[in-house]
This record gives C-alpha cells, sequence and structure tokens, in this order.
C-alpha cells in the first residue's frame, strides 16, 4: 500500500511540474480569454441596465 501511495505522488508531482510549464507558456492566452469574457460579462449587464432606463424614461 504505501509503494503505491508513492507511486501516485510521483505522478502527482510530475503532472504539476508539467501543469506548472503549460501554464507559464500559455498565461498570456488564458489572462487575455479571462479579460475577454469578464469584459463580455460586464458590458452585457451595463446594456441590460442601459435598457431598462431607456425604458423607464
Amino acid at each position: 500500500m504505501p509503494s503505491m501511495n508513492k507511486m501516485g505522488w510521483q505522478e502527482y508531482r510530475e503532472a504539476m511540474i508539467a501543469w506548472n510549464e503549460v501554464a507559464c507558456t500559455r498565461k498570456p492566452y488564458w489572462k487575455r480569454t479571462t479579460e475577454h469574457w469578464i469584459g463580455r460579462l460586464m458590458r452585457r449587464k451595463h446594456d441590460r441596465v442601459g435598457e431598462r432606463l431607456r425604458a423607464t424614461q
């Protein structure tokens, strides 16, 4: 049982190292996409507020 656990930990460490490498190389891409989606969500919310204001006036 301990050997199984150790093997899993080694695989986990290797996976984390690989993920960190990918995250470092792809960071600008992820930042751009998240900012893009946040911007779209915020714009949609503002558009809805603007439509509501126009409807009441």
